[in-house]
């Protein structure tokens, strides 16, 4: 099927089959219209564009989303792509550039996510919108910011942050991680995505912005969610979100509140780039035993003198300012930030701050939510409403007779196997091994042929030492498909961890025959060959992997050492400097590599 056939297809509406009527369906919720953008001139060309790594036109993508899938979500996801991407080429001032002069930039991570734009930034983490070739989704992806890769602090900040997504689970409030992923040593966190609605608005500052009047029972629905996410979340042993705020709050059709960026919930990082509404950036340098963290304007008075002290009636005080926001077309409670800021010393901003947080009141509004704001704003934390449980009846008493308000009924949560998979799979990236070997017993208890959760299961035995359950389950997925490459690598590097190089060789040589390009294969038939002091055989193995991935910092340090084996120091200094300029800045194997290149000269 070609562009024209497709969009002939698309534009055709079949609906024989409930499927492809409810793909339609989403569709026009999603983007109506759709039909608009398929007819713009530039659109063939875009779909017609290749990725040079993953070798998928937009259009293949497309097909596999619409007539494989009857994803109509992710169909018109990719559909406002290409909006974005040709509205680039009129900034160019021309519709009929090279595709690659704005397509280029669409950059792979780990060969599986494809990184179609950025959706923003956080005190550590950066967020972008990709599609994963592997499960045909959109997702949000986190990865910690480049500049605190050489963080100890941030780097484990941020994993304590997956961690904490991982204990979240899933809510209806709380933007949804739909798992972990590690890619080579850093961890990543792939989240639900929460998209513009078609005035182009994600978060509550987007509403807040650009809302002239929002509605009373629109503030109260949107709060009554925030205050149920946030209710869920310390039910999962959250002590304080730290930094609620209008950018952290993403509005899902214009109706649906979602709590996100749990990044500081946690505390372990001593140094903060904060920013006022006037947005000028605030560093914030404390001992860890203090620290103060958060946004500046939304913090609660004793925020400032101790994060780690905070509580929910602290988030409950950020929350006073958002609701203030929401019912003065976005003003702040203590007045105008620009004028109040606009005679301090930079380093005075702090302490005017906490001045006006712990000593200004609120100016007053005729509103009907003006009573809950002004309680929740209380200095004293004991003089604030104590839970958000509370503060959610009372915006609903705002708007109803008490007698109207029902108790919603809990329903009772559905076993779902991907879910569960997913959070089994996250908890053991995460080295939570005895939780995670939980779940997939509890997945193969009812689904029993799951091959995935089968080879998820053996990895997390083999984490815990039990190698043998861990052999046996390997060569169950064998004699099912004795082609599947991590079951062969995986059994194989049993059979090298007890001594059997004999057959962990066999092993990783059928691996390699249906699968001659698998890095990890060779990596490890190098490894083998090593240990039998076979140096030519090991230096032809990691040749070819550091020929596929001329950026394989093992490859290159494995060569090195072979290469030094045979008494070739030339090559070995040239392997160990490639390995110096891609591996990571806090890579143990740097230091011997150095002193190496140092002893030769």
């Amino acid at each position: 099927m070609d562009v024209y056939e497709w969009i002939e297809w698309m534009h055709g509406r079949p609906n024989r089959k409930a499927r492809q009527r409810r793909l339609f369906g989403a569709i026009d919720h999603a983007m109506p219209n759709w039909e608009k953008a398929l007819k713009h001139p530039a659109f063939q060309t875009w779909a017609s564009w290749k990725h040079p790594v993953t070798n998928k036109t937009r259009l293949e993508i497309l097909i596999t989303l619409s007539l494989d899938n009857f994803d109509g979500l992710n169909t018109a996801r990719l559909i406002k792509i290409s909006q974005q991407e040709i509205d680039l080429l009129h900034r160019y001032g021309t519709l009929y550039l090279s595709p690659n002069d704005f397509l280029g930039h669409s950059s792979i991570i780990d060969n599986r996510y494809e990184v179609m734009r950025s959706l923003g930034m956080g005190g550590f983490g950066i967020v972008s919108m990709v599609y994963s070739h592997e499960i045909e989704e959109f997702l949000a992806l986190k990865t910690i910011r480049d500049e605190l890769l050489t963080d100890l602090h941030a780097r484990t900040q941020f994993i304590q942050e997956a961690d904490l997504w991982v204990n979240l689970g899933q809510h209806k409030h709380i933007v949804h991680a739909e798992f972990i992923d590690k890619i080579g040593d850093e961890v990543v966190i792939l989240m639900e995505l929460v998209e513009p609605n078609n005035n182009g608005l994600t978060s509550l500052q987007d509403y807040i912005s650009n809302s002239a009047n929002i509605p009373i029972e629109q503030i109260v629905n949107l709060c009554v969610g925030i205050c149920e996410g946030l209710s869920h979340a310390y039910s999962m042993g959250i002590k304080a979100h730290r930094d609620l705020k209008p950018d952290n709050i993403l509005i899902e059709n214009g109706s649906v509140a979602k709590v996100t960026d749990f990044g500081i919930s946690s505390l372990t990082q001593s140094t903060l780039f904060s920013s006022d509404l006037a947005g000028r950036k605030i560093e914030i340098n404390q001992t860890t035993g203090n620290a103060i963290m958060g946004t500046l304007p939304y913090m609660a008075p004793e925020q400032f003198l101790s994060a780690k002290d905070c509580d929910e009636r602290s988030d409950i005080y950020s929350f006073g300012i958002i609701l203030y926001q929401l019912i003065s077309k976005g003003r702040w409670p203590y007045g105008d930030i620009s004028s109040l800021m606009k005679k301090v010393a930079k380093e005075n901003v702090l302490s005017q701050y906490f001045h006006l947080h712990s000593q200004a009141k609120p100016k007053f509004l005729f509103h009907k939510l003006f009573k809950i704001t002004k309680d929740c704003l209380q200095k004293e934390p004991h003089d604030r409403p104590q839970s958000f449980q509370h503060i959610k009846r009372m915006l609903l008493e705002a708007i109803h007779a008490k007698n109207e308000i029902d108790t919603p009924i809990e329903e009772e949560p559905v076993f779902d196997p991907w879910e569960t998979g997913r959070k089994a799979a996250s908890l053991l990236r995460l080295g939570r091994y005895e939780e995670a070997l939980e779940l997939f017993d509890e997945i193969l208890k009812k689904f029993p042929l799951g091959v995935q959760w089968e080879f998820d299961k053996a990895l997390t035995l083999s984490k815990l030492g039990r190698d043998d359950g861990a052999f046996d389950l390997y060569s169950k997925i064998l004699d099912r498909d004795p082609t599947d490459l991590g079951a062969l690598v995986n059994k194989g590097l049993l059979c090298q961890k007890s001594g059997d190089l004999t057959q962990a060789a066999q092993l990783l040589s059928t691996a390699l025959e249906y699968h001659p390009d698998d890095i990890n294969t060779l990596i490890n038939l190098g490894n083998i060959a090593y240990k039998l002091k076979k140096f030519e055989a090991a230096s032809q193995y990691y040749t070819r992997t550091v020929d596929l991935d001329s950026g394989y910092a093992t490859g290159w340090y494995n060569l090195g050492l072979s290469f030094r084996a045979l008494g070739l120091v030339g090559e070995s200094n040239q392997s160990f400097t490639n390995f110096l300029q891609c591996s990571d800045p806090l890579d143990s194997r740097r230091e011997y590599v150095m002193s190496a290149l140092n002893q030769s000269g």
